[in-house]
């Protein structure tokens, strides 16, 4: 065992004070503003929150976060919306899922022997785990949408792939 019960206790502390913020306040962090008018009204009365920024191309779900140049430059925007708002959300299994690994984080970093070796390990793991759950969301997510969202969801990805490259960002689009 590499140190004992404190760094392991300190590990679940953080890990629980994350938890702990992201449930009052996930998005805090972006520069983002509450949505314009023309997005809103894509929402039709449901219980989400919406914010929008000025640079970024993405649209995630959990909190409607919808990119301010994704609205100005890809034309079929709001069935883009539309589509991820027809997908069940259950935030409780994704979040459970979330810090379940990051638990499992903790975990491993008790388990190995302090050294550059545990933290290579840690490190390949936290990549590992973080890809594996991008591909595990978006596969519930593509296996949700229905049959008139296929079209515009790869419309959708291409823009966001073109748009990632000349903007050379060191962008990964999980498909």
């Amino acid at each position: 065992m590499s140190g004992g019960l404190l760094p392991f206790l300190l590990g679940l502390a953080l890990v629980s004070g994350f938890g702990f913020l992201s449930f009052r306040n996930p998005p805090r962090s972006l520069k983002a503003a509450p949505c314009g008018e023309s997005v809103r009204d894509v929402l039709k009365n449901r219980e989400l929150d919406c914010l929008t920024d000025n640079v970024s191309y993405g649209v995630y779900r959990n909190t409607l976060v919808v990119g301010g140049k994704f609205v100005k430059e890809f034309p079929r925007w709001k069935e883009v919306v539309e589509c991820l708002l027809k997908v069940p959300y259950n935030e409780t299994r994704q979040k459970t899922l979330v810090y379940g690994l990051s638990l499992l984080m903790v975990t491993v970093g008790f388990v190995l022997s302090p050294g550059l070796l545990a933290v290579a390990m840690l490190y390949a793991l936290a990549f590992v785990l973080t890809m594996g759950t991008a591909v595990y969301i978006v596969g519930i997510t593509k296996k949700s949408i229905g049959e008139e969202c296929v079209k515009v969801m790869k419309e959708y990805t291409e823009f966001y792939r073109r748009k990632a490259k000349e903007r050379k960002d060191r962008t990964m689009v999980v498909n």
